[in-house]
């Protein structure tokens, strides 16, 4: 902690905005699956399901990965991002509507709204990489983090242009592009996600979890290593002849080896009780080495059909990723809940400790929540009837992560009603 520039952290807003909306996303997913019911899992390609993997990509996770970029960004690497608050007033509303417009787009293949959320990705998303990379290149100190952030943030940007190319396309009429969604979601998933989540992770595993550090080689190499991988991976789609599939062999392998570093980490921790966070990261290191194995499985055509395809997505989307944010979540907002407390005035209010925000057994239960909810998506795959449970599931789960993370919020405003006037009303 002793290399992390919290005075450079944004105000407590700038992030919350994002992770709160990303809870009430994920309510509006499972409500989704409810009213769309079985024949979303007919195929990959079919519309409803198109749309509710858009809700988790961009209405949960890339709300939450957006809003942990704000926050890490600064606060790692010691970057100052110019006006932080103005630029999250514009792109967390943008991202928002957008969402929204190509979730209805799908739905109810509407063309006018592939363009209206293309334009308001581009606008939101756009701004945001350059806002970021600028004040990434502003900052000489640290040049292994910032590199660290900044693979990803490009893979963002690549990921958009892909997205703004099919959505042009649905717009005019043009049945989708299976080569080109293809490349789209290996950068959006490879790239983008698991590189920021590596990054990320070599932070918050070791600090919040109290284990060793990551090697040093695998900070430098694993966000670069990704891009590549996705960009040699895209070549099949983009008829360049390099090679494709030892690509997507090693990108699945450097899935696997973020796995086994992780917990072979999370076995040396220096304190051996376990919670939430614990819990919900060591369940996202199991998903992706099976990930890997059932990647490796496509690869290889050892096994396939729409069924192995669907299965790999879902457990990808929230089996690694949702299960890692949502370990993350249940650290960071309790940790700058404390953190905006203390720089209001240290001797103003006793903070609460970071275990009251949150009650261990509130967060328990919705892990159970989670774990629930995947089980029955899973089998839902196989038993179509379970589909409707599955998404009342979901919905539960992620109301009550929000519930969760308000309770650590009312925890926070109470610290701050107990202070003197002039102290409270002194910070962000």
């Amino acid at each position: 902690m002793g290399n992390l520039s919290f005075d450079q952290a944004p105000a407590f807003s700038v992030p919350l905005r994002f992770f709160i909306t990303a809870c009430l996303f994920g309510v509006v997913t499972g409500g989704a699956l409810v009213l769309l019911g079985p024949q979303v899992f007919l195929s990959r390609w079919m519309p409803g399901l198109l749309a509710l993997t858009h809700l988790v990509g961009t209405g949960i996770l890339l709300q939450v990965m957006v809003g942990a970029c704000f926050q890490f960004v600064p606060v790692v690497t010691g970057a100052n991002i110019a006006h932080p608050r103005l630029v999250a007033n514009l792109v967390h509303p943008l991202l928002v509507v957008a969402t929204l417009a190509l979730v209805a787009a799908f739905i109810w293949q509407i063309p006018r709204l592939f363009l209206i959320a293309a334009l308001a990705f581009v606008l939101a998303l756009g701004g945001f990489v350059a806002t970021m990379l600028l004040a990434l290149a502003r900052t000489p100190a640290n040049s292994a983090l910032s590199a660290a952030f900044k693979w990803p943030l490009l893979a963002l940007g690549v990921t958009v242009a892909l997205g703004t190319l099919l959505a042009g396309a649905m717009a005019e009429g043009q049945p989708l592009s299976h080569a080109i969604t293809n490349v789209h979601l290996a950068w959006a998933l490879g790239a983008w996600s698991m590189a920021l989540l590596g990054s990320v992770a070599t932070v918050v595993v070791p600090m919040f979890q109290i284990t060793p550090p990551y090697p040093r080689w695998f900070e430098r190499g694993y966000a670069p290593a990704l891009f590549l991988v996705v960009a040699v991976g895209s070549s099949r789609t983009l008829d360049w002849s390099i090679a494709p599939t030892i690509a997507q062999v090693l990108g699945l392998a450097l899935l696997a080896l973020f796995a086994i570093l992780t917990l072979v980490l999370q076995a040396k921790r220096r304190r051996k009780l376990s919670d939430t966070t614990f819990a919900y990261f060591r369940l996202s290191a199991v998903f992706m080495l099976a990930v890997t194995l059932i990647g490796w499985g496509l690869v290889g055509d050892w096994w396939g059909g729409a069924r192995t395809e669907l299965l790999l997505g879902l457990w990808m989307l929230l089996g690694v990723l949702l299960s890692a944010v949502s370990g993350m979540l249940y650290k960071i907002v309790p940790f700058l809940c404390w953190l905006h407390i203390q720089r209001r005035g240290p001797f103003a209010v006793a903070a609460p400790n970071m275990k009251e925000m949150i009650p261990e057994r509130l967060a328990r239960g919705q892990f159970v929540a989670h774990l629930l909810a995947l089980a029955l998506l899973t089998a839902a795959l196989w038993m179509p009837s379970l589909t409707r449970t599955a998404g009342l599931a979901f919905a539960l789960s992620s109301a009550w992560l929000g519930w969760n993370l308000v309770g650590a919020l009312r925890v926070y405003r109470r610290a701050i009603d107990r202070m003197p006037a002039s102290v409270a009303h002194s910070g962000p």
